[in-house]
């Protein structure tokens, strides 16, 4: 048999792979050099083995023993060569590394280029009112969502109505006072809402308060009331176009990026919200969006894969796991008649109630109070707002805007209340 071809030219990958050529043919194996390519880590060299006559020259039978040692030995290599079979074009193949994959740094100006940063947080969502935000387990939707609450509150004064079926959950990072603490009572609060905009439609009560009703794991609500899945999901629906039209906003909170949570609604009826995907979440938006061409996707998927490496890298680097209020976090934020953005999610408690002053409607109080015992639950979802209305005391804490306060004696002259929720006592003004 004509001896092996081997590699041509002096360079560093002929030298090594004609070593190896060598090498097996001491021990009986004929190996032709084929080819070599650089590669990120080194160089790959590609070998064909056909000529030893009937004998099947397998990868297991090149790296028996302790050859991957003398293939290190011989090349110098960094790691521990072995013999691929590359079954495409019937070769073998061995990757030598000579270098490290050098990591690559983001700095805070370039990632700056790719997000809006959490330092204007507020000034990106002060005016929103139709929210839906999604994200996996323990990506920090309850956190955000209450960032987002206080934001918009802060410029928008109004109140918040929390329905939250997880609040004795040992994850429930909530302070909003909650309104509705099950699946039924999430449910009876959607169809009210979806009613009362018809009620300020139709000039029953008044335009003048603003309310920001918020439904967390309202995916699982779906599942909860399997029967109720398309009366609830068309609720939704009506809510997401029409509420704000009548001073109310609303937002959603789930797990499920898909539309398909949501029965008899398409992704163009969500259109008219903004959509928060948090972290991993995005990914499936943006594949599941009807927005964007082809070109699109791939370039906000791009930029996810940097937002995500740079989070995680400086996540280790701080020793902060994903659960840590002040880990690193992104959204894929997607406005109506807007392009889609990147937002840096500020620290999980960076806004708080008592940044907000509470508002709140006496005479909407009661008459709400009344019409959702009458014609939504069997049971007020909130009974302390209409007693505290009826027994004279302040309807809401300054504190925490709770309900669930009590008078506590007087100071001199001036009647003193208590908070039974956040402990918080004050004057009457």
């Amino acid at each position: 048999m004509r001896p092996p071809c081997r590699f041509p030219g002096a360079t560093e990958q002929s030298r090594v792979g004609n070593l190896i050529i060598d090498y097996y043919s001491g021990v009986g194996v004929v190996m032709d050099a084929v080819d070599w390519d650089d590669i990120e880590t080194g160089y790959r060299l590609v070998f064909y083995v056909g000529r030893n006559g009937s004998r099947f020259i397998a990868a297991s039978l090149l790296n028996t023993n302790d050859a991957p040692e003398k293939l290190k030995e011989v090349s110098g290599a960094m790691n521990t060569p072995r013999f691929k079979y590359n079954a495409r074009g019937g070769h073998m193949v061995l990757e030598v590394q000579t270098r490290r994959v050098k990591k690559r740094e983001s700095s805070q100006d370039e990632i700056s280029k790719l997000w809006i940063p959490a330092s204007k947080f507020e000034a990106t969502v002060k005016a929103w009112t139709r929210v839906r935000i999604t994200g996996g387990t323990e990506s920090g939707k309850s956190p955000t969502a209450e960032n987002l609450v206080v934001c918009i509150l802060k410029n928008r004064p109004g109140t918040a109505k929390l329905y939250n079926p997880q609040h004795d959950s040992l994850k429930n990072y909530w302070t909003i006072p909650v309104a509705g603490t099950t699946h039924a009572e999430s449910e009876k609060a959607i169809a009210w809402l979806a009613k009362k905009v018809d009620i300020r439609a139709n000039g029953q009560e008044s335009r003048k308060q603003f309310e920001l009703w918020l439904f967390d794991e309202v995916d699982s609500t779906m599942r909860h009331t399997k029967d109720k899945k398309l009366t609830i999901a068309a609720n939704i629906n009506f809510i997401i176009k029409q509420a704000s039209h009548q001073n109310l906003g609303a937002i959603f909170i789930g797990q499920n990026a898909n539309i398909s949570e949501y029965p008899g609604c398409d992704r163009s009826d969500w259109n008219s919200g903004v959509n928060v995907h948090i972290g991993q979440n995005c990914y499936d938006a943006i594949t599941n969006s009807n927005q964007f061409t082809t070109d699109e996707e791939l370039k906000l998927k791009q930029i996810a894969d940097r937002l995500t490496e740079f989070c995680n890298s400086s996540n280790d680097e701080l020793g902060l796991n994903k659960t840590d209020p002040n880990a690193y976090r992104f959204a894929l934020v997607i406005e109506p008649n807007k392009k889609p953005y990147f937002i840096e999610l500020p620290s999980f408690g960076c806004y708080t109630c008592n940044q907000i002053t509470p508002v709140f409607s006496v005479a909407d109080a009661v008459a709400s109070q009344s019409t959702l015992t009458t014609d939504i639950a069997e049971t007020p979802v909130n009974t302390s707002v209409a007693n505290n209305v009826a027994a004279g005391i302040a309807v809401s804490c300054s504190s925490c805007w709770s309900n669930n306060i009590k008078k506590n004696g007087k100071a001199g002259s001036k009647q003193e209340y208590h908070c039974n929720d956040c402990g918080k006592n004050w004057d009457a003004p």
